[in-house]
C-alpha cells in the first residue's frame, strides 16, 4: 500500500506542496517497510 501513495497526486495543482510532503512520507515509509521485511525474511 505504501508504493502505491508514493506516487499518488491530486488533480488540483493548489495541493502542489501537499502532494510533496505526503511523497516525503510514503516514500519514507515505503523504505522503512521494506528494510524491515528484508531483515526478516533474512532470518
Amino acid at each position: 500500500m505504501a508504493r502505491q501513495y508514493k506516487e499518488y497526486r491530486h488533480e488540483y495543482k493548489s495541493f502542489s506542496d501537499f502532494d510533496k510532503r505526503q511523497k516525503a512520507y510514503w516514500t519514507d515509509m515505503y523504505e522503512k517497510l521494506t528494510a524491515i521485511k528484508k531483515r526478516l525474511d533474512d532470518n
